[in-house]
């Protein structure tokens, strides 16, 4: 028993003995644990101390200005040196005050921006100090760790905005130049492109940046004259000349262009300058002035063969009125009218080509445009050759103009042989006349136009056209698109030339390869109805006018060929025989006989043979005031008009386009 005591209590001894060890092991485990975490939160506690030293220390002395604030009150909290050094502040008061310069909007979407994002980056804004000075910052912000607080850092950008408000300044003054104005870089990609570079060529600077240059104001026919720049600019450092540049659409332009290499800060070259002057205009004015000087040259060339000339026609112009005083029938008097014609156009173009480079004006009276059809129809039958079919056509109503008809002839026949010479093959060609209406559009689209009535006569070819991007310098003395040789360029500048002496204007329609079609416009100054009766314009007949003279020489040339070039066919008579042969030979198409006054005694007999034919036409006597009393003393006479000495043209025309029922006397 007491063995047994003695066992158990040497058991609990042993086994308290073991309770106590574990508990010590244990309080020293925990001990050791806690010990170990007060050392870990010490040295977090230094590591976080000694980081707060060194943001502080950033802070303090940190360059670019730093700012704690709360959110959402935006009060400041903290402000380093540098900041309130930037905003001339001396308090944090007085830096809230200052961020309150920003609008209520914009901090409004800061602070929406924070709590969407946690941050702002890099957001440029423009401050007020205190001082009222301006203050340009650039910031970004970030929520902070601490509860409604937000730290941002501000950098002064004054400096860097005033320069880059200078710098758009300046490329405002740039801009209001005429010039353009470019960079290239050494890849000859453009780096600046200046308002004055829009205007001239037509590209927007958004769509040429860092776009090759030869890419779009040069092509394969001006690249050479480009590269030849580029290189002697890289060598020489500066470059001054002409190139031709090419405007968007394809249009070709004269530039006077300087160039300057431009240098990098370590003096390495880094692209080119280019400041480039319109000459278009001003090389038109020197090709104008020399060709001005050409036509000078011409006009004192032509003045000394003018009279040459007119020594060759005359004798021709002679032999005709013998041939028509000879040869009677119908087939030789057609024969002699066309030959009379030539020869009479051959003198009238030397007169004027004389005429235009003196800066003349013809003698204008009022034409019927049908006239005028008819003498370029009977001039083309002698140019055109038999593969060149030509159509005629005058309206049915059409007005009368104001012109030369020499000159006018020669505008039409002109602008039928440039139709001849484009159609070397053959082809169709129309000629017309009609009245037409010129509006308010018309007026803003063509040079020259003005509103009203117009008669446009219209020449229309089959040939092979005119290159739209030629049709502008046609009218440019001395420019031709024949080959060498073949034309002197003069046709169409003398035409226009014409044609603004009569107060018109031509218009131009081509397409390369399927003709042309010139419309010249007259004013229009009356009305008429084409004579029903009248024979079609290729038969060659017309209203006659039978001009009785003494004799061959002794008649007024002058109005005998006024009459013929104002739309009548004058028919030459000379004494009893020969008038009452006319008479009875152009008795369906007889308008008036016109009796010259030189033998007054002679006339009344004559004008009496007149009467007792019956015939309607209208009497006409050219005499002297005395002349006149004698034939006015026979009352069997009338009616008849008396036309003092020396007659016009224009008093004859004014005659026979009105009805004679009494006697009338003009002067």
């Amino acid at each position: 028993m007491q063995e047994i005591t003695f066992d158990i209590w040497w058991a609990l001894a042993f086994g308290t003995i073991a309770l106590l060890v574990i508990a010590v092991g244990f309080v020293v485990a925990v001990m050791a644990s806690k010990q170990k975490e007060l050392i870990t939160k010490k040295r977090q506690f230094e590591e976080l101390a000694a980081s707060e030293r060194k943001f502080r220390n950033l802070f303090e002395h940190s360059p670019a200005g730093m700012l704690r604030i709360t959110t959402p009150h935006w009060n400041v909290v903290d402000a380093n040196q540098a900041l309130l050094h930037m905003f001339r502040a001396s308090t944090f008061d007085e830096v809230k005050e200052i961020i309150y310069t920003m609008s209520p909007a914009e901090r409004k979407r800061l602070m929406a921006q924070l709590s969407a994002k946690g941050t702002v980056e890099d957001h440029e804004t423009l401050l007020h100090r205190q001082d009222g000075s301006d203050l340009w910052v650039s910031f970004s912000a970030s929520l902070s760790s601490r509860e409604n607080h937000t730290e941002a850092v501000f950098v002064d950008i004054t400096a860097r905005r005033q320069a880059e408000e200078t710098i758009r300044e300046q490329a405002k003054l740039l801009d209001l130049t005429q010039d353009a104005i470019m960079v290239l870089d050494l890849q000859k990609r453009v780096r600046y492109w200046n308002k004055g570079a829009e205007r001239l060529y037509g590209y927007l600077s958004h769509e040429v940046i860092d776009k090759n240059v030869m890419e779009f104001i040069y092509d394969e026919n001006t690249a050479k004259d480009f590269r030849q720049a580029y290189e002697y600019t890289m060598q020489n450092a500066e470059w001054s000349g002409e190139l031709r540049q090419i405007k968007r659409g394809g249009a070709v332009l004269n530039s006077d262009c300087r160039w300057t290499l431009v240098r990098s800060a370590n003096g390495e070259p880094s692209g080119i300058l280019q400041v480039c002057t319109d000459v278009t205009e001003r090389k038109r004015m020197e090709s104008r002035f020399l060709r001005a000087q050409r036509v000078e040259s011409i006009g004192i060339f032509a003045s000394g063969i003018v009279h040459d000339l007119n020594n060759v026609f005359s004798p021709m112009l002679i032999g005709v009125r013998v041939l028509k005083r000879k040869l009677h029938d119908q087939r030789s008097r057609r024969l002699i009218q066309n030959i009379e014609s030539s020869a009479r156009y051959g003198s009238e173009m030397a007169r004027q080509v004389l005429s235009f480079v003196k800066g003349a004006q013809g003698v204008h009276t009022k034409l019927n445009p049908q006239k005028i059809i008819k003498d370029v129809y009977r001039q083309l039958e002698q140019v055109l050759p038999e593969n060149i079919r030509v159509q005629i056509h005058v309206a049915d109503t059409i007005s009368s103009i104001m012109g030369d008809i020499t000159q006018l002839r020669q505008v039409l026949v002109n602008l039928c042989t440039n139709a001849r010479d484009a159609m070397p093959q053959g082809g169709e060609l129309w000629v017309s006349a009609e009245n037409t209406q010129v509006s308010k559009e018309m007026v803003e689209e063509y040079a020259g136009a003005t509103e009203g009535e117009f008669v446009v006569f219209s020449v229309r070819d089959t040939g092979s056209g005119i290159p739209s991007s030629e049709v502008h310098k046609i009218f440019e003395p001395f420019y031709t698109t024949k080959e060498v040789g073949k034309g002197t360029g003069l046709g169409l500048s003398i035409t226009i030339g014409i044609i603004k002496g009569h107060k018109g204007f031509i218009t131009v329609e081509s397409e390369k390869g399927k003709g042309s079609t010139f419309k010249i416009f007259l004013p229009a100054v009356s009305t008429v109805s084409t004579n029903p009766e009248q024979p079609d314009l290729q038969s060659g007949d017309s209203q006659t006018v039978i001009y009785i003279a003494h004799s061959e020489e002794e008649y007024n040339y002058k109005l005998f060929d006024d009459l013929e070039d104002s739309g009548y066919e004058p028919v030459l008579v000379v004494g009893r025989n020969q008038m009452q042969e006319s008479l009875l030979q152009y008795r369906s198409t007889i308008l008036a006989i016109i009796f010259d006054g030189f033998f007054p005694r002679e006339t009344p007999e004559l004008m009496k043979d007149v009467l007792k034919l019956e015939h309607p036409a209208k009497m006409i006597v050219l005499a002297s005031k005395d002349q006149m009393e004698e034939i006015k003393a026979d009352e069997e006479l009338k009616p008849y008009a008396a036309v003092e000495l020396p007659a016009t043209i224009e008093t004859v025309l004014e005659v026979l386009q009105k009805p004679i029922v009494q006697e009338v006397t003009l002067t």
